[in-house]
């Protein structure tokens, strides 16, 4: 969660136990928009990783991680003004794709972009995978397996005439879409 001062906090519980928390996530001086969204993802191919990713009050993707017992970051992904701050995205593996995270939103243009890392890898993209203005800048998300179709990752928002568009990717192959369900 992001408190009302911009500071990123987080909770947890170890097996079945008692929720803990919370407990402060980066350094003192890190701002989010006060309630920005979230994503969260394991990182695929890294060993026990599990990343959190928020936009920050400049409009730039962060991503903070723990491996083990100790939170780091925020790495910077993208540059500063990209999008609206605290705005909304979706985190997923890309199956197909051999250990590889995706992390998706829209851009300050309205235009769905990718950014992905491989194992431990460095961040690469964005790639850009819809029309300019094909949905508000920042606009909710949803991201999910396609069930009975090989290794498809599928992206799911409403664009600007209120449809819900849905792209997918499948194999590691040049993301498609959008289509209408």
């Amino acid at each position: 969660m992001v408190d009302k001062h911009g500071q990123l906090y987080v909770f947890w519980v170890r097996g079945g136990g008692q929720w803990q928390g919370p407990n402060k996530i980066g350094p003192t001086g890190f701002r989010a928009p006060p309630g920005a969204n979230l994503a969260v993802s394991q990182q695929f191919g890294a060993f026990e990783q599990t990343n959190a990713f928020v936009v920050d009050t400049q409009g730039q993707l962060q991503v903070f991680w723990i491996q083990g017992g100790d939170w780091t970051g925020p790495q910077s992904i993208g540059k500063s003004g990209f999008t609206q701050p605290g705005a909304a995205m979706a985190a997923t593996q890309q199956f197909g794709a051999l250990n590889q995270t995706d992390v998706a939103l829209f851009d300050s243009n309205g235009l769905l972009n990718v950014f992905f890392v491989q194992n431990n890898g460095g961040w690469q993209g964005p790639v850009q995978i819809s029309p300019t203005g094909f949905a508000p800048p920042g606009a909710p998300l949803g991201a999910s397996q396609q069930f009975g179709a090989d290794n498809q990752t599928d992206l799911f928002t409403i664009n600007n005439a209120g449809q819900v568009g849905v792209f997918f990717v499948q194999s590691g192959n040049p993301w498609g879409g959008p289509v209408s369900p």
